[in-house]
């Protein structure tokens, strides 16, 4: 198409036909950039892979609503916020059907003895806090935070004066 360098005759300011060209085509880009920012998923990040991902969930849904639209679905027609409330319905749907049939998958593996199983396979997963705290054994000048408490009394303990315990020990005191 723009193989070769030349420059556009028909035009008074004799730019190159490849600016020409996209200058012709440019209002697709801009009204879509106009669509994005109307519902956008965006967040702030610091990291560019998810900016580009958000990006392309963006311009995703507006492709949805393009091809809705133009395949006269009566639902999409009119409004795009109907669009991207049932395209979050169904794709939430999908991923809970997906979770509903992992879990159910492993609660009956759970469900069904199984003797080879080792005691090391299991995990014991303490529930930790959302704050730190400072570790109330060491002493004042050592500031140590931690999020791990005692189960017992609540206190919070770093890892040098904690210890992990498996189920079968713990069962055992």
């Amino acid at each position: 198409m723009h193989s070769q360098p030349s420059i556009d005759s028909k035009s008074a300011e004799k730019k190159p036909e490849v600016i020409t060209c996209y200058n012709k085509i440019k209002g697709g880009v801009d009204t879509l950039d106009k669509m994005v920012r109307t519902y956008i998923c965006k967040r702030v990040t610091r990291r560019w892979p998810m900016g580009i991902f958000y990006n392309m969930i963006d311009i995703s849904a507006v492709n949805t609503f393009i091809v809705a639209k133009h395949l006269h679905l009566q639902s999409f027609k009119d409004k795009r916020i109907q669009c991207l409330i049932q395209l979050g319905k169904g794709l939430a749907g999908i991923n809970a059907k997906q979770e509903h049939d992992k879990q159910s998958s492993s609660s009956a593996n759970i469900s069904q003895p199984n003797k080879k199983r080792k005691r090391s396979s299991i995990s014991f997963e303490i529930p930790q806090p959302k704050q730190k705290g400072r570790c109330s054994l060491c002493g004042p000048k050592i500031n140590r935070k931690s999020r791990t408490t005692c189960k017992y009394c609540n206190i919070h303990v770093c890892q040098e004066h904690s210890n992990v315990v498996c189920i079968h020990c713990h069962e055992e005191l």
